[in-house]
């Protein structure tokens, strides 16, 4: 059986996205003591970085969802599969989008799902895309590339989002640790408190993840050892009435 370590070095050698695929053949990791396939795909290169298993994750904690009133913050999904639901993302235009910021949104209806992947670190910090790439690709300082930090914003989403929601309701996060600071914090002291949470790790530069304990994942940060995200918190509220 290969190693990460042997893995990682032909990846190397190949530098190739026909790797990467032929990896998630091949290879497997576990979520929720399930195996899941890895995720490789062309748009936004996600065999580099943590697409290649929120994808899978999102897909797999959905599977259930199939009836459900489902409103996605953030456009992600559509990029990679065909969605039907509605899709809440201040910037980005497409079918079923909906271009209004969270904190001023009033649905239309009822929501008996939430799904918010790798948006809600952004929320309060670098919402602006440009201030995005300033920051994680050109490695500028946040502290003189962001003007309107609001920490706050956060928690204020998060309870917004509730009042979306179905009795019953669930809201899934993913998003990565080390990026925003102040989440981080919120998550660590229990300000922002999950009914579940699942915890996953980077562990080489082929792009292999492990589940790992919140422990061993709370300090990992972005950009830092391997590209992008080096841990990703997976994080369930449900709401219960």
């Amino acid at each position: 059986m290969l190693t990460c370590e042997y893995v990682g070095i032909i990846g190397k050698i190949l530098r190739l996205r026909l790797f990467h695929v032929l990896l998630s053949k091949m290879v497997s990791f576990k979520f929720r003591g399930r195996k899941l396939k890895y995720f490789c795909h062309k748009y936004n290169t996600t065999y580099t970085n943590e697409r290649i298993i929120e994808i899978p994750v999102i897909l797999d904690l959905m599977q259930n969802h199939t009836n459900h009133r489902i409103l996605e913050i953030g456009n992600v999904l559509s990029h990679y599969i065909d969605v039907d639901h509605d899709i809440l993302d201040k910037y980005e235009k497409g079918a079923r989008v909906i271009n209004e910021d969270i904190v001023s949104f009033k649905p239309r209806m009822k929501y008996d799902s939430v799904v918010c992947i790798s948006t809600l670190e952004h929320i309060g910090w670098d919402e602006n895309p440009e201030d995005t790439i300033r920051i994680y690709i050109h490695g500028e300082n946040p502290e003189t590339v962001l003007k309107n930090i609001e920490p706050k914003k956060i928690e204020n989403t998060i309870e917004k989002i509730k009042t979306f929601l179905n009795d019953n309701g669930e809201i899934i996060f993913t998003f990565p640790t080390g990026y925003n600071p102040y989440l981080d914090e919120m998550i660590e002291t229990k300000r922002i408190q999950f009914d579940t949470m699942y915890c996953m790790k980077r562990i080489s530069w082929c792009n292999i993840w492990k589940e790992d304990s919140y422990h061993n994942v709370k300090k990992l940060k972005y950009n830092e050892r391997f590209p992008r995200a080096n841990g990703l918190i997976v994080g369930i509220i449900k709401l219960e009435k």
